[in-house]
């Protein structure tokens, strides 16, 4: 059935085929394909899994709306997936002249804004097709590293967040956008090319897990992330800037004299508490300070900071998440006596309110100040 998309795109001349007559219209749904076109990922390409998926859109004669995924969104084309003709003959036809054309639906649209947000280019999706009757789908072909909105991943350590309540805390904040009735397949997630870092394989694991727990709660139903690879190769160098997402350096023995910050993910707390839901990763994550606070002989100033103000006097949770910070470095060989912990909330200069949870947990910190000598 792969002639009825070839005759649908011709028609819409997306394929740089002459205008058909008037197609009838579609029976069937919706389908949204999601493409990100740009830098630090690979060439986009339609996997097996997508080339599935949209055989069953072929199918049904669906809607299909095409999104480019930058900073900025937009949708760049629209078209129906029915064949124009009545005869079988005449849509056979058409695959045979336009089907070769298809892959280059894909990469028709590079990315004209720097930056990207597939979180935003999903909520622009739905928007375009959820008014359309019957079955509707969703397939990205993106790595799913956002650097700007709501989900941006600019510091990998938001993939040791607890997924599932991220994405709850997206949904109630309502930033999530309703994907109930609507499948989404994703396919490239996590693959990248220089100037971005690959990502370790626990890391790509948690970007899915992540993604699928973010879906979840936007209500989407079924969900498919497809390990299906995209073809490796460096991209133009024309196209817009993207911010390389990274994970945080761990403090750096060789200069103590400076203010360290460790956000909730990283510390591995539990979400709202000041229980560690991963002492290990705690332990790790402090490992090399600890080691030069003992080799030194520094006093450290401990100061926990809160997203949002505390409705109890005294901010007793950053109180005892500098506390709780405190019992490592004692664990990890650091004299009790060398550290002073603090609680400030949301009274410390380095706070902004925060646009989304992803935000919110980099302003719940535990901020290390060795006193260094003058």
């Amino acid at each position: 059935m792969r002639n009825v998309l070839a005759a649908g795109l011709a028609c819409a001349g997306l394929l740089g085929v002459a205008a058909c007559s008037s197609p009838p219209k579609p029976s069937g749904g919706a389908t949204a394909l999601v493409i990100g076109n740009r830098q630090n990922m690979p060439a986009p390409a339609l996997t097996q899994a997508a080339r599935a998926a949209l055989d069953a859109a072929i199918e049904r004669g669906d809607q299909l709306v095409i999104v480019s995924v930058t900073g900025d969104p937009k949708v760049v084309a629209k078209s129906d997936l029915a064949c124009p003709w009545k005869s079988t003959e005449g849509c056979k036809k058409f695959l045979r002249d336009n089907l070769a054309k298809l892959p280059a639906i894909v990469t028709k649209y590079p990315a004209d804004a720097k930056e990207t947000s597939l979180f935003a280019a999903i909520k622009l999706a739905r928007d375009n097709i959820s008014s359309v009757p019957g079955p509707k789908q969703i397939i990205t072909i993106d790595s799913g590293l956002d650097t700007t909105g709501p989900l941006a991943m600019n510091d990998l350590s938001v993939l040791d967040a607890d997924a599932a309540d991220l994405g709850k805390e997206l949904k109630t904040e309502r930033y999530s956008p309703d994907l109930t009735g609507i499948s989404v397949l994703m396919t490239g997630l996590g693959q990248t090319v220089a100037p971005q870092v690959r990502l370790t394989s626990p890391d790509s694991a948690r970007l899915a897990a992540l993604w699928t727990a973010v879906l979840q709660q936007a209500g989407a139903k079924p969900i498919r992330i497809e390990p299906d690879s995209l073809p490796p190769g460096q991209r133009a160098a024309v196209l817009p800037v993207v911010s390389v997402t990274k994970r945080p350096e761990l403090p750096s023995p060789k200069n103590l004299c400076r203010q360290f910050r460790f956000n909730e993910a990283q510390l591995g707390f539990q979400p709202n508490k000041s229980a560690f839901a991963d002492r290990n990763r705690a332990r790790t994550a402090l490992r090399d300070l600890a080691a030069a606070l003992q080799r030194t002989g520094f006093n450290v100033v401990l100061t926990g900071t809160t997203a949002y103000k505390e409705s109890r006097p005294g901010n007793p949770l950053s109180n005892a998440r500098a506390t709780a910070a405190k019992g490592i470095l004692v664990e990890l060989g650091v004299p009790a006596g060398h550290i002073l912990t603090q609680g400030v909330g949301i009274n410390w200069s380095g706070y902004h309110p925060p646009d989304g949870p992803v935000e919110a947990m980099k302003m719940r910190l535990v901020l290390m100040d060795p006193t260094c000598p003058r």
